[in-house]
């Protein structure tokens, strides 16, 4: 349990910086860091100070619902809230969203370990 841990957070720090550098170019904006935590709560967040932060978890999902998360956060470098043009941006820079955040609030519970 503890290396599958590992191997998310090092896979998932890696593939989020990645992801959300893209995403940010998009709307040319930048971050400060990224951390991969374990946390129960949510599956990402964008700090005050631009720091992007995901749950080592979301990274057992797939692909296509990463990335949907990784947009929200990158969205929150613009928008620190959920109004209407968060929710654009979002769709701006990850067209299929909507999909992917019913998957996750259906899904999501299963991804642990």
């Amino acid at each position: 349990k503890i290396q599958l841990e590992k191997f998310y957070k090092k896979f998932g720090k890696e593939y989020a910086l990645i992801k959300s550098e893209e995403y940010a170019k998009l709307i040319n904006k930048s971050f400060n860091r990224i951390s991969i935590k374990d946390v129960n709560t949510r599956w990402g967040s964008c700090s005050i100070k631009n720091n992007l932060n995901y749950n080592f978890r979301l990274f057992m999902a797939p692909k296509k619902v990463v990335d949907y998360v990784i947009a929200h956060e990158v969205a929150h470098l613009t928008h620190k809230n959920h109004s209407k043009d968060f929710w654009g941006l979002v769709k701006q820079i990850y067209p299929n969203y909507e999909f992917c955040r019913k998957w996750l609030k259906k899904n999501g519970h299963m991804l642990s370990l």
